[in-house]
């Protein structure tokens, strides 16, 4: 098989060079194929044909029908500090909103009190407030929420594992599940 494709390789077929073509035109016709050409020596630009509709922007996307439709209001009149806090005339409102976060923090054991090591620094909290309103915009409480500035730590040193354990129905639904196929006892 090799044998048959060597040798159709030798007998392939050269390519041809190109015949050269000479003709010869007559005196007549080299005058006629000069003034042709001399007629045509004024270049013609094809004209572009635009229409004569005006464009406009449907009513749909106009600046006025957005306006309309959506509008945004920030009132962020909730205070940012301690001091706007004391100063604000429903002052006494947010410090019970304050005192019944500690409270709450408290009940739930949110952290134990422990000796800093030496050489380290604690990692600060802030206070965060908002006001919850209903529906027609009138203020029902006064949120305050203590928060750790966890940017501030390093990894490795103030902390190893990231770890929250939270547990969803539906896998407290399996495992019940198994419990109840295989006839176990819940502890």
């Amino acid at each position: 098989m090799f044998r048959e494709v060597k040798d159709v390789i030798k007998h392939e077929v050269q390519p041809k060079e190109p015949e050269k073509i000479e003709f010869e035109l007559k005196e007549e016709e080299l005058d006629s194929i000069a003034k042709e050409e001399s007629e045509d020596e004024e270049p013609q630009t094809p004209t572009m044909r635009r229409s004569v509709q005006e464009r406009r922007q449907p009513e749909r996307y106009s600046s006025s029908a957005f306006y309309s439709n959506f509008s945004l209001s920030i009132t962020d009149d909730d205070p940012r500090t301690m001091k706007e806090v004391v100063d604000l005339e429903d002052g006494k409102l947010w410090k019970e909103a304050m005192v019944d976060e500690m409270a709450s923090l408290h009940k739930n054991e949110a952290w134990d009190l422990v000796e800093l090591p030496a050489g380290r620094k604690p990692i600060g909290s802030k206070w965060v407030f908002k006001k919850k309103t209903n529906a027609e915009g009138k203020v029902e409480k006064y949120k305050a929420q203590l928060v750790a500035k966890g940017y501030s730590q390093v990894s490795g040193l103030d902390f190893c594992d990231i770890f929250s354990p939270v547990a969803k129905v539906t896998s407290i639904r399996l495992l019940l599940f198994v419990v109840a196929a295989f006839y176990f006892e819940i502890e």
